[in-house]
């Protein structure tokens, strides 16, 4: 291993960065409402785990909050919400995407989680749903630190490898490999 590295759960990192587990760069997560729903077109669409992508919303298939059902506020989609999947099988739990407005109005249902960051660990939702849905960890941010930058799966959940401090990136960084 190259000199200013280390080895950890989520693999080669540099020495200054830390590796959290994704609790601790969140500030809250919000499940969705438990909403009737249908097929016939109401005013109100749901997003449900089958629109969630690798890292967009699917709308080819939308249902609908069941008419006469009022839903929560909470509950309405935002640009830039980022939308975890956390019910089905091991491989569709934790799929993740972010709303970019894909319809005028929408809820998200209980099997979903809105993911609220901290933002003073994650630079912004945009960077989450790409390190969340990176094949290959995302190893550098352009934004300002203390931003995270590696992302892995562990057998203790979501891990994050942040930098701890100021300094610039070293240049010696390790080859990325598939």
């Amino acid at each position: 291993m190259k000199p200013g590295y280390k080895q950890t759960e989520v693999g080669v990192i540099p020495e200054e960065w830390q590796v959290k587990p994704l609790r601790a760069v969140l500030s809250k997560g919000r499940l969705g409402g438990n909403y009737a729903n249908q097929d016939r077109e109401t005013e109100c669409p749901l997003m449900k785990m089958g629109n969630i992508a690798r890292g967009y919303i699917d709308t080819a298939k939308v249902e609908y909050i069941a008419s006469g059902v009022t839903p929560e506020r909470q509950h309405k989609l935002t640009k830039g919400d980022v939308l975890f999947n956390t019910r089905n099988t091991l491989d569709l739990v934790g799929k993740v995407a972010i709303w970019r407005d894909e319809l005028p109005l929408a809820y998200y249902n209980s099997n979903l989680m809105r993911l609220e960051f901290d933002p003073q660990q994650v630079c912004s939702n945009e960077y989450a749903n790409a390190a969340l849905n990176a094949a290959v960890p995302l190893l550098f941010c352009a934004d300002s630190p203390p931003a995270p930058r590696v992302w892995r799966p562990s057998t203790r959940g979501i891990c994050w490898a942040c930098r701890s401090s100021r300094r610039p990136f070293p240049n010696n960084a390790p080859s990325r490999r598939r």
